[in-house]
């Protein structure tokens, strides 16, 4: 079961809501596959098939490029070079332009609007 937060700041009005962990047909490895641009899918499932552990949740994240927040796919596998895969921003741009808000998340952020302090709150559940 995943979490739902939102975004919020109080100075420019900018709110976003995010859905972040994993929900119930997350643990479908071709479902996980889907959530990835096709050479990552590829990198997905080739670790999938060695047998070894691995996990799926979607990270708050924010694209440099939109200058925005998402839900940002994220596998982990001892499989994949690095441990790590993160999927694209919904807009197209690469793993490269985002950055992960730290999982103790923090209870404030920048506004990527007007650059005020953001307020990081958990709204609820979603599966």
């Amino acid at each position: 079961m995943g979490q739902l937060i939102s975004i919020k700041c109080d100075n420019c009005a900018y709110f976003r809501r995010l859905q972040i962990g994993q929900g119930m047909l997350d643990h479908r490895i071709g479902n996980v596959a889907e959530a990835f641009d096709d050479e990552a899918k590829e990198q997905v499932l080739k670790a999938a098939e060695c047998g070894l552990f691995w996990d799926f949740r979607r990270r708050p994240g924010f694209c440099v490029c939109c200058r925005e927040y998402y839900s940002i796919p994220v596998f982990t596998s001892s499989a994949i070079p690095g441990g790590c895969l993160i999927g694209n921003c919904p807009k197209g741009h690469k793993a490269s332009d985002i950055r992960m808000v730290e999982e103790e998340m923090p209870g404030h952020l920048s506004c990527p609007v007007c650059g005020s302090e953001a307020v990081i709150s958990t709204e609820g559940l979603w599966d």
